[in-house]
């Protein structure tokens, strides 16, 4: 996270940073402090994680994420389904909507069930119609879907492929 960074001048022909730069440092360690990022991880289950290859790495995502000091939600493994069923009722993708619009600045998503190709469609839409650019998602998807003509692969401007794990 920036608060870990060190913001000493690095291969500058200055030994130390002019107080213009000094101050502009501090007001973003102050903002990063007290900034925290959430990141709504979707995926199978963790109480999966011994028999899928997918909630293992949910699990390794969701630790390494929160090593480098992100907040990562983890939907109904962290209670957000208990928060729809026993105070607001109402559909599910509704419930995760609001806490994403609200929370969130990121969505990983990694896609291997029919519930996370649902997830899929339901986040692409709100991405594309009313998230405002305030939220990004990120994609993983089994490499048995790398040639597919799908919406994976075809017809997708602004689309990266990331690199392949």
């Amino acid at each position: 996270m920036m608060s870990d960074m060190n913001l000493e001048p690095q291969g500058i022909n200055t030994p130390t940073m002019r107080p213009s730069v000094e101050r502009f440092a501090d007001s973003i360690r102050e903002i990063y402090s007290s900034n925290h990022m959430v990141v709504f991880l979707c995926g199978p289950s963790l109480k999966e994680v011994e028999t899928n290859p997918a909630a293992k790495l949910r699990k390794r995502l969701r630790d390494e994420l929160e090593n480098d000091g992100f907040e990562v939600v983890l939907g109904e493994d962290d209670g957000l389904e208990d928060v729809r069923l026993n105070l607001t009722g109402g559909y599910a993708h509704d419930n995760e909507l609001e806490f994403i619009r609200r929370e969130c600045a990121a969505i990983v998503l990694i896609a291997g069930s029919v519930g996370s190709f649902c997830e899929l469609g339901l986040f692409v839409h709100w991405l594309a119609h009313e998230a405002e650019g305030k939220c990004d998602l990120v994609l993983i998807a089994d490499e048995t879907y790398k040639n597919d003509k799908s919406y994976f692969n075809v017809n997708r401007p602004g689309f990266r492929r990331g690199s392949e794990v």
